[in-house]
């Protein structure tokens, strides 16, 4: 194997910076609109997120120094400056079907806009009965009446895809895109499908699970066709309040495996569906667990560790639900050496789906932004799994990494001659995959579809070209970035004791 790449931090020139502010507050915008489907108006959770969300624009005002901010929906994407937003985009679905409905192109903010100002807008957008309300002509009064200040709409052609395409129902109905489209619509089905079951559950209503499998069908001739697109939109999807991006991650490392595996079509739909709701019993754990930033005490570890259980049983209760997924969301924390949780009064060996989503589960973990960790590259993600194999079933944890390789698809790196590429597919050997040029430096950009695909180890222009290193879109906490914190998520995820303090 040749020599370990080393890591690319990005995020550090101006232009960087006021992209990831401008970013960072159109993302907790979009998840804001989410939580207001799950609380009461006055709820103090809900509130607690717009306050961030207002503090968050001022953020990106000062990061950008404009005296405001406008933020365009067009062509199903949400954009600054032209610029495509994928984090928000992804998770924005919503957001961008209400613009469609309603007509607005972009909405402009200033820095009056606080949290009560953000909460009086979602609302507006979100009242079925105020949709005579939308019109150039009647918009800046209902504003001033709702006290809905330093805030403005534009209407006009947004260019958005047709809004059922991104919603769950009709998951299957691909609309003609541009590159990448097709990919980006089918996420945002997925995180759209996930999102509606998180607030379905929180509500105590019924999930809609033909809506999920719609989602992960979909998804799967995705990746019979295309598998590094879908992947590749997957390290954009940050992180959210509902987990929604961790468990799209692990359902779409998990078909990856199992498509490997030859598993058929029924089998991939079971596989995809479990990673998908493997999470979704934290939707009755108190968001002030499951959100909470530092160390959780032992009663608080305790409320936490009952997600598990939580979720099948709340997967139980649901209509037609096999039982495939069932096992997922009551097994991903259990370990074959004994260890882990829930610690059933029956001992019994869990499904080889449940063991190949617990594997996906703290791969996708360590290799995700946390608040108080950076994101761990693949390898160091693995090298921390190997250390910690006993926790993993042999077959399935092996299986995994002759699969995704050194350098997972999706992953993006510097090579040799400067330039930036997309891993979109494996090569000869899990060192040398076949890589997609990005034209552009800017850490955001994605690979035209007839870009140049290259083989790592191959001679280009008299050059045998290496990977140089891998590019990570964020550093995430830097300053609390240590060792024993990196031990402490393997030890969260694998043997189920509390982290240390701070983490």
């Amino acid at each position: 194997m040749s020599e370990l790449p080393r890591v690319d931090e990005t995020g550090t020139d101006a232009a960087t910076r006021r992209r990831e502010a401008v970013a960072a507050f159109a993302h907790d915008l979009v998840v804001a609109i989410v939580d207001a489907e799950i609380h009461a108006p006055n709820d103090h959770a809900l509130e607690a997120h717009l306050v961030a969300t207002a503090r968050a624009l001022r953020e990106a005002l000062s990061a950008t120094a404009g005296a405001t901010l406008v933020l365009a929906c067009h062509g199903g994407r949400i954009l600054w400056d032209g610029v495509d937003l994928v984090s928000a985009s992804l998770q924005g679905s919503r957001l961008l079907r209400i613009a469609a409905e309603r007509g607005i192109a972009s909405f402009t903010f200033d820095v009056q806009v606080d949290g009560r100002v953000l909460g009086r807008l979602i609302e507006l957008l979100r009242d079925p009965r105020a949709k005579e309300a939308f019109r150039p002509q009647a918009i800046d009064m209902v504003l001033r009446a709702r006290g809905i200040r330093g805030v403005g709409l534009a209407f006009g052609q947004t260019g958005a895809i047709a809004a059922p395409a991104i919603t769950p129902q009709t998951a299957l109905r691909a609309p003609a895109v541009p590159a990448l489209g097709q990919a980006m619509a089918g996420y945002q089905a997925m995180t759209a499908a996930l999102q509606d079951s998180h607030v379905r559950a929180t509500r105590g209503r019924e999930i809609e699970l033909d809506a999920t499998r719609g989602v992960v069908e979909r998804a799967v001739a995705t990746m019979s066709t295309a598998p590094s697109d879908l992947l590749a939109l997957a390290v954009y999807d940050d992180i959210d309040r509902f987990t929604v991006g961790h468990s799209v991650r692990v359902a779409l490392l998990a078909l990856q495996v199992a498509r490997a595996a030859h598993a058929s079509e029924e089998q991939l739909l079971l596989v995809g569906t479990a990673g998908m709701l493997h999470d979704i019993g934290k939707s009755h754990v108190p968001q002030e667990v499951l959100f909470k930033q530092g160390r959780l005490d032992d009663d608080e570890w305790r409320v936490m560790a009952e997600h598990p259980r939580l979720g099948a049983e709340l997967l139980l209760e649901q209509k037609d639900v096999h039982k495939a997924a069932i096992g997922a969301a009551y097994c991903h924390h259990m370990a074959p050496n004994g260890l882990g949780y829930p610690r059933p009064a029956i001992p019994f060996d869990p499904s080889g789906i449940s063991k190949l989503v617990r594997v996906c589960d703290v791969f996708e973990a360590l290799t995700a932004v946390r608040p108080y960790k950076r994101d761990l590259t693949p390898l160091e993600a693995l090298a921390v799994m190997h250390r910690e194999a006993k926790g993993f079933d042999p077959h399935w944890f092996r299986f995994f990494v002759q699969t995704i390789g050194v350098y997972p698809i999706g992953t993006r790196v510097r090579l040799s001659n400067g330039d930036r590429a997309l891993v979109v597919r494996q090569g000869i050997a899990i060192d040398r995959p076949v890589v997609r040029l990005i034209g552009s430096q800017s850490v955001d950009d994605l690979p035209a579809a007839d870009a140049r695909e290259l083989t790592i180890g191959d001679r280009v222009d008299d050059l045998v070209l290496t990977i140089d290193a891998v590019v990570r879109r964020r550093s995430g906490a830097q300053a609390v970035d240590a060792s024993d914190r990196i031990a402490a998520v393997m030890q969260h995820a694998c043997l189920g004791k509390p982290t240390p303090r701070g983490s």
